[in-house]
């Protein structure tokens, strides 16, 4: 039997990471860098409304600010 080949990298190549349990895969490199250092200072709540909302083409700035609304700090 062949063992299936599992491939652990998203878009730009990057290995897949996740920041407080939040899935980031779905970013881009640039966005995945901003994410981690935004991570710091922000719970998974707030990190997966960013995410969710970054994934649809919002860019950070706004992400984050609807991410302030929704799912608070």
């Amino acid at each position: 039997m062949k063992k299936k080949k599992i491939s652990y990298y998203g878009k730009g190549g990057v290995a897949v990471k996740k920041l407080k349990g939040v899935d980031v895969s779905g970013l881009h490199t640039n966005q995945r860098k901003a994410m981690e250092k935004h991570s710091i200072h922000h719970t998974a709540g707030h990190l997966k409304a960013m995410v969710g909302s970054m994934e649809r083409g919002t860019s950070f700035a706004q992400s984050h600010k609807d991410a302030m609304d929704e799912a608070g700090k």
